[in-house]
């Protein structure tokens, strides 16, 4: 039987294998350092994918469902690259320097991961505006093989694993799976193109909002989480983070249904067709796979929490049932959010994700200052939902 290339395999594998590597990541973080340990971790870890999310945005769905081999979209989206480079350097250290305290090496290493993430999420993007899943895939696997290769070759020289090592695992992975996809792309994704005037205008009216929407969510949750240390301690947060660890498989389904209903949807609207799976039928289907591992993960609780750390008390059945509703919320998100961006209704998308992300971050935090800790993502949860529901009601929205 014949795999088909551009089906959403590939995009569901691709992104099993990004979540499961991230996974795995902080459970040797766990592990290896304890509580504290990933309380510290997940906050740099969330301030790096905030910084994708927004180049992302900008830049990657850009690729997705504008014409990036027009010349004016192309010098546009070659500059807007180099800007993102540029920032990142500029903001990404001092925030970790200021976010975590922690020494000057660990902030600069952190610096130079982010910077060659953004670079590797481009190459993963024209994969993804190729549809080329597999070889998305490929590329997703030399990141697999760069930052475990690097930790491994730390624990069998007996070397303590440390918070510089992670960074560097992740650093070292984004620069191996970088080189790997310039290899596996077609020259002509990295002509510059025939001489023209940036059409910065074109570029950013749909860019500008999906960026936003894109980077509010990582936002709020790194708001939250910086809200948490504050409020109760790093420890506390890296109790909550373990249980998120469990609802993992959840937010990996949706994020690889979310990277192959962008590049589907967007030939569908382009088409004048009717969406594919619907948006009902798809949020459905996230949402009882959301609930039904939930109820798994709740069920094998206490074995899991000997496997996943030294501290067995440090998995909570009430965090886990909250990040179990978050997740399904977050499916509808995705797949809402998605559907708009397809028709072009980036800033009906950017709208509902800062009603999700403004209402979520001040549930979340309320429920921090009260103290039930364990319900801090069912603050979350709410604004997630909430936004859907407007976006959805929306008259022009298609299903």
């Amino acid at each position: 039987m014949r795999v088909d290339a551009k089906g959403p395999l590939g995009a569901l594998v691709s992104q099993g294998i990004v979540a499961g590597s991230s996974l795995i990541l902080q459970l040797v973080v766990l592990r290896e350092l304890g509580v504290r340990g990933l309380g510290t971790f997940s906050l740099l870890f969330g301030i790096l994918v905030m910084l994708n999310s927004i180049q992302t945005g900008w830049i990657g769905d850009s690729l997705t469902v504008l014409n990036r081999f027009e010349p004016p979209i192309r010098r546009a989206l070659l500059r807007s690259q180099i800007g993102a480079v540029v920032a990142v350097a500029a903001v990404a250290t001092p925030l970790a320097f200021l976010a975590t305290g922690r020494s000057t090496t660990t902030a600069i290493l952190f610096g130079a991961a982010c910077i060659a993430w953004i670079v590797e999420e481009t190459m993963r993007r024209l994969f993804i505006a190729r549809s080329e899943f597999w070889k998305l895939v490929a590329a997703d696997t030399m990141f697999v093989i760069g930052s475990f290769g690097l930790l491994g070759i730390t624990a069998l020289s007996s070397r303590s694993i440390s918070m510089d090592t992670l960074m560097l695992a992740l650093l070292s992975g984004a620069v191996l799976a970088t080189l790997f996809s310039v290899v596996l792309l077609p020259r002509s994704e990295f002509d510059v193109g025939a001489p023209a005037i940036p059409d910065m205008a074109t570029l950013s009216s749909f860019a500008v909002w999906r960026a936003a929407q894109v980077g509010l969510r990582p936002a709020g949750m790194a708001i939250v989480r910086a809200v948490v240390i504050v409020v109760a301690s790093e420890e506390a947060l890296g109790e909550l983070e373990a249980a998120r660890l469990l609802l993992a498989p959840v937010l990996t389904a949706v994020n690889g249904v979310g990277v192959y209903l962008l590049p589907t949807y967007s030939s569908q609207a382009s088409r004048g067709e009717r969406l594919k799976p619907t948006v009902a039928s798809a949020i459905t289907l996230l949402a009882t796979g959301a609930f039904a591992w939930g109820a798994i993960a709740l069920a094998l609780r206490a074995p899991l929490s000997e496997l996943m750390s030294k501290d067995p008390a440090t998995l909570s059945g009430a965090a886990l049932i909250s990040w179990t509703i978050l997740a399904a919320a977050i499916g509808a998100s995705v797949v809402a959010t998605n559907a708009a961006v397809a028709q072009t209704r980036s800033k009906s998308a950017f709208v509902m994700r800062l009603v999700d992300t403004v209402v979520g971050t001040a549930l979340a935090i309320m429920i921090t200052a009260l103290g039930f800790l364990n319900a801090v993502p069912l603050g979350l949860a709410c604004g997630a939902v909430l936004g859907s529901l407007l976006l959805i009601r929306q008259k022009e929205f298609a299903n």
